[in-house]
């Protein structure tokens, strides 16, 4: 294959304490207007679809 380089992925994993993560994750719990499940910084996607 000529012109195609592999590259090398290196990925690195923390383990962070329990109250660490929860107190940078933590918030309010809304719906956007769209529909969507808002969790502190975390979004969830509403499924598309008909169901």
């Amino acid at each position: 294959m000529s012109g195609f380089s592999y590259f090398k992925i290196i990925l690195k994993w923390i383990l962070k304490p329990i109250n660490e993560v929860i107190n940078f994750y933590s918030g309010n719990v809304m719906f956007s207007p769209r529909g969507s499940l808002l969790i502190g910084k975390i979004t969830m996607q509403r499924k598309g679809g008909d169901g």
